[in-house]
């Protein structure tokens, strides 16, 4: 099953991002909207990639926000009990 991370322009000014897991989408988090940011995730983007540095390009806002996905993840995987984060997934399986 794919897990996607996906942002909308909620309000003139504002992306919501939401985790797309199975058929549920779970809210993460708001932030002011950024066009690069807006570019990179308003599609939908595999949860393993969307934390890839190396695909920011050097972007400040993607990378401020790859920074503040996995802490908001595991909040939704305690709260849900959901495991969707490959390290989260590997404990529950041990």
């Amino acid at each position: 099953m794919r897990t996607y991370i996906y942002c909308k322009e909620k309000t003139h000014g504002t992306h919501t991002f939401y985790l797309n897991y199975g058929d549920n989408d779970y809210f993460l988090f708001n932030q002011s909207y950024k066009v690069g940011v807006n570019d990179f995730y308003s599609k939908g983007v595999i949860l393993e990639k969307s934390m890839q540095t190396s695909l920011a390009h050097r972007d400040f806002g993607i990378l401020k926000t790859m920074e503040k996905l996995p802490k908001y993840i595991k909040f939704i995987e305690k709260e849900e009990g959901i495991y969707v984060m490959k390290n989260t997934i590997e404990k529950s399986a041990a």
